[in-house]
């Protein structure tokens, strides 16, 4: 079962391009990272940017994404819906220190905004301001990834469902990493952490 449903996770995930796109967003610190999605059958719909960092700098990235669609054989089924998805979990291996090493200059805006949608972010098990933060730097990546791959359609709706869920600042915070985007491709001697 659990071949079949990885089996099935890789297929949907073939054409999507998402090493391709992880290497080439996040740069040197991506290159030659091993790229394995592990698909949990005992998690239900819960997802986890998992990864470990080598001594030697070498990346080993493994989200765990949970299945929240079987079919009759209970063999997981995987929509198009899980391509950001995987996006986003491998994300979190590159967001999560950008936030770590800039947390003091981030806290004090960062608990001013938890607080406007502190209830939302800790009914979605985001209890905290950095947490919070994580998740708007990995949304706005994958609203990136969405944009470039599905269209700026898909990207509006991916930022209307982030807003829906408290992240009201997706959509902004994506312009800017597009303005970003175009400053590195310009050559722009920019801070690229």
């Amino acid at each position: 079962r659990y071949a079949r449903t990885a089996e099935r996770l890789e297929q949907r995930l073939a054409d999507a391009a998402i090493e391709e796109w992880v290497t080439a967003y996040f740069g040197a610190k991506a290159e030659g990272a091993t790229f394995t999605v592990v698909p949990s059958l005992l998690n239900g719909p819960n997802n986890y940017g998992c990864g470990v960092e080598f001594p030697d700098g070498r990346l080993l990235l493994s989200p765990v994404m949970g299945i929240w669609s079987w079919d009759d054989d209970g063999i997981g089924n995987f929509g198009p819906e899980h391509v950001p998805t995987v996006v986003h979990e491998f994300t979190h291996n590159f967001a999560n220190p950008v936030i770590d090493r800039h947390a003091d200059a981030f806290e004090a805006a960062g608990r001013k905004l938890f607080k406007t949608q502190q209830r939302a972010m800790e009914m979605q098990a985001y209890p905290s301001w950095r947490i919070m933060l994580y998740e708007s730097l990995v949304r706005a990546c994958v609203n990136r990834y969405v944009a470039e791959h599905q269209g700026a359609d898909a990207a509006r709706a991916d930022a209307a469902d982030n807003a829906r869920r408290g992240f009201t600042w997706t959509a902004d915070f994506a312009a800017l990493l597009e303005e970003y985007e175009a400053a590195r491709r310009r050559g722009a001697r920019i801070y690229a952490e």
